[in-house]
């Protein structure tokens, strides 16, 4: 099983999920950033564990765990780095404070790569060579998937 986090400038949603997309159990609520975002992870961190209570589905048995943010991404540091969305969200080692509640490796990905990478795999896209994908919500973003860029890597000419 897989538990993901979609993280918004309004809201959470959280989801226990298995391999195939099926969705054991999910939850989305209203959130406002309170300037502390270490304070803001807590409550996350709060509702996956109550979910997980939910699906009856241990910490333990995770694979891994999802997780999508607004903003510019490190993926090296595993941070998000100052979300316009997120007041008080300067560089927040999300990855590093994940890694302390879960056993499970932790994926971080922009919000709208991450949502590229579903709607390819599970979606619309399904099947297809090519996508584009806008998103427009709070904010405009958008991400494109190559089936060669997602299925093996790119070779240099």
């Amino acid at each position: 099983m897989w538990l993901g986090f979609d993280i918004g400038a309004t809201k959470l949603a959280v989801a226990v999920g298995d391999d195939a997309g099926g969705i054991a159990a999910r939850r989305r609520r209203p959130i406002r950033a309170t300037g502390d975002p270490r304070a803001d992870v807590d409550a996350m961190l709060r509702d996956a564990h109550e979910l997980l209570a939910e699906a009856g589905v241990p910490a333990s048995a995770l694979r891994g765990v999802g997780v999508s943010a607004p903003g510019p991404i490190d993926y090296a540091r595993g941070t998000v780095e100052s979300p316009p969305n997120l007041p008080g969200w300067g560089s927040v080692a999300l990855r590093e404070w994940l890694s302390a509640a879960f056993a499970a490796p932790i994926h971080l990905e922009n919000d709208a790569n991450a949502a590229a990478l579903a709607e390819w795999r599970f979606g619309a896209g399904r099947g297809a060579r090519h996508l584009v994908y806008l998103t427009m919500s709070t904010g405009v973003g958008g991400a494109r998937a190559r089936r060669a860029a997602v299925s093996r890597p790119r070779r240099r000419r």
